[in-house]
């Protein structure tokens, strides 16, 4: 039975002077609470996006605006994808 990716999707949205807007977070396990590492984190259709580290953590930024699409996905995890 595979898993299912719930995370803690914890966005803390920043903008710089320059327009670049920064997502960051942790991606855990909905069950054991647990840090998925090397989980991916991207916005759909883009080259944008970041892989997370030993605790989870991911960080990256985007000068793209509007409503967008970030898409997480780990090996053994459902994929999850938020607007």
């Amino acid at each position: 039975m595979k898993k299912i990716l719930i995370f803690a999707l914890l966005l803390i949205i920043g903008v710089s002077a320059i327009g670049q807007t920064t997502i960051k977070g942790r991606i855990i396990d909905e069950v054991t609470k647990e840090a998925i590492p090397f989980a991916s984190v991207y916005m759909e259709n883009s080259t944008i996006g970041a892989s997370t580290g030993f605790e989870g953590n991911f960080v990256f930024s985007t000068s793209l605006t509007g409503e967008q699409t970030i898409v997480v996905q780990s090996i053994g995890y459902s994929k999850v994808i938020l607007t």
